[in-house]
């Protein structure tokens, strides 16, 4: 399948010059950030060559751990047959862990010849990581979303020279976050924002502020036609979809997403039925609850769902079972409001599911009525 792995095989010696950069550089800028570099380069703010870190003795070290392990692998194996990258030099990593705060934030800058490429990394493996996307349901902005705005501005303020923002997951996010409110020397100095499959803001008020207006023309937002990640929160308008070889969830992983030639992914019209349901449930649902309601209905179920501050995935990929009866002994742990509380909030979203699987009913009555008017006139 024509994949980010079949446009390193089949488009990896073209240079810079012969193909302009592109979405698909962009979409594979934004993957490299999930590689942990810090394990291969002894300091992590220096400035190193791609292609050199890149190479095949480095590849457990760099995607152990890292969502997509085997795709990433494929990918760095990949690397050794290719030159469009030989010359990119990537630098100033910044990784901020902090299970207090509730943060996990990951950013690192590549040089291209005119310009800096700001790759934010998604969610990781760690329920630090899913927390802190939960927390995006009721706060204004998260330790995240704060340090991918400083972030850009130290970059813009060290080197001062025009970037491009991008990430895949929440890292579309913080790229669009950070864009939105950047002082307006470092916008002017933005060339585009790419979010890929990012999730949107808690609120739809910043689309109609004068900072969306002014980064309005650089943003390019894509999203899988059976987005559930991309659709969570409010969101852009001009939403790109693009085709899938997966399904479901599945197709949020950018290895699954399709492309067209050397310098398109594979749009799609509209999004699939079931993702448009959800994101009006969901949206539904945001309308009709508190964000002292959500923040407390999250910290309940993150009670239940954490098995420790410093888990992640992997834990339950490798111990399922271990994870499932620990799961049922905190469920068992929490207080009568709390299951009231939990209880009453499940009930509400599945009353805004309802909601908006009649209106679909009573929506397709209606259309199926008019044709069979129109047939009868005609």
């Amino acid at each position: 399948m024509k994949n980010l792995l079949y446009f390193l095989k089949k488009y990896g010696n073209k240079s810079f010059d012969e193909m302009k950069f592109n979405e698909i550089d962009a979409l594979l800028l934004s993957q490299l950030s999930y590689l942990f570099y810090e394990r291969t380069v002894p300091n992590a703010y220096a400035s190193y060559n791609l292609k050199n870190v890149m190479i095949e003795k480095n590849a457990q070290n760099l995607c152990y751990e890292a969502m997509n392990y085997r795709n990433n692998l494929k990918l760095v194996k990949l690397f050794k047959d290719t030159s469009r990258y030989d010359n990119i030099i990537f630098s100033d990593i910044s990784c901020n862990f902090d299970v207090i705060k509730k943060q996990q934030f990951y950013a690192m800058t590549f040089w291209l010849d005119d310009f800096l490429f700001i790759s934010f990394r998604g969610t990781d493996l760690t329920m630090v990581g899913w927390r802190e996307d939960f927390n995006m349901w009721f706060s204004d902005e998260t330790p995240c979303q704060n340090d991918a705005l400083a972030y850009t501005e130290k970059i813009f303020q060290k080197y001062n020279k025009k970037m491009i923002l991008g990430g895949h997951s929440k890292g579309g996010n913080l790229a669009f976050y950070a864009g939105l409110y950047s002082r307006k020397e470092v916008i002017n100095s933005i060339i585009k924002i790419y979010s890929f499959d990012g999730p949107g803001l808690k609120d739809k008020e910043p689309f109609y502020s004068d900072e969306y207006k002014r980064i309005k023309n650089k943003c390019l937002t894509f999203s899988s036609s059976s987005s559930i990640v991309a659709i969570l929160l409010y969101h852009v308008d001009n939403v790109i979809f693009l085709k899938s070889r997966s399904f479901s969830i599945l197709q949020h992983s950018a290895y699954n997403w399709l492309i067209k030639d050397e310098n398109t992914l594979c749009r799609i019209k509209n999004n699939k039925i079931l993702s448009r349901f959800l994101d009006r449930a969901l949206t539904k649902y945001l309308l009709m609850s508190t964000n002292r309601e959500r923040k407390r209905f999250v910290d309940i179920l993150f009670k239940i769902v954490e098995d420790n501050p410093e888990a992640t995935l992997l834990d339950i990929k490798y111990h399922p079972f271990r994870y499932l009866k620990n799961l049922w002994r905190r469920k068992k742990l929490l207080t009568y409001a709390q299951n009231k509380f939990l209880k009453l909030e499940f009930k509400k979203m599945r009353l805004c599911f309802k909601d908006v699987y009649d209106a679909r009913k009573i929506e397709k009555k209606k259309k199926k009525a008019k044709r069979l008017l129109l047939s009868k006139n005609n």
